[in-house]
């Protein structure tokens, strides 16, 4: 199935053509200049508490949060990882979208050899706890966690000695 901008696109031999979005390295063959705009787990998370965005493909901002949270760990984050596991090798830059001021870029081949070193050297378990729409009795008090809290999810954190690795983002330090 072909859709009208697609043979839009193929009709414009000449000139400089910007697809972007989510997914739109699926709707394109072939492309000069392959940039991944990437938004860490947890800022997408912060997002979805503040209202400021619904889910992949949906207008559900009238949503309550925990909604789009559990949609977004079962549906919006799966789709994305494939995504991104299948784009990773090929793109050209990675966008760093938590900041806009200013924006981070890394040329892809050193974002890629990066992660390479980060995956050779140990790393540590550190936890946090968040309010989550999980949570809140598994620790029988164990930990001592406020009653008065609302649920808490343990959150994971993997890092080493200068990088922080965490399920929700990578920060490499130079």
């Amino acid at each position: 199935m072909r859709c009208a901008s697609q043979s839009k696109w193929q009709a414009a031999q000449d000139g400089t053509i910007l697809v972007l979005g989510t997914g739109a390295a699926l709707i394109v063959e072939r492309y000069d200049l392959l940039i991944y705009a990437d938004l860490a787990r947890w800022e997408l998370t912060l997002r979805q508490r503040r209202g400021e965005i619904g889910n992949l493909g949906a207008d559900n901002l009238s949503e309550p949060s925990n909604l789009r949270y559990k949609r977004a760990f079962f549906v919006d984050w799966r789709a994305a990882d494939r995504l991104k596991k299948a784009l990773l090798p090929k793109t050209h830059f990675l966008l760093d979208t938590i900041h806009p001021e200013p924006p981070k870029l890394v040329r892809g081949e050193l974002l890629r050899r990066g992660l390479k070193m980060a995956s050779l050297q140990p790393f540590r378990v550190v936890p946090y706890f968040d309010p989550g729409v999980w949570g809140g009795t598994l620790d029988g008090g164990s930990l001592r966690l406020p009653r008065d809290r609302p649920k808490l999810c343990v959150v994971l954190r993997l890092c080493s000695r200068r990088k922080t690795v965490s399920s929700w983002g990578l920060v490499l330090t130079a």
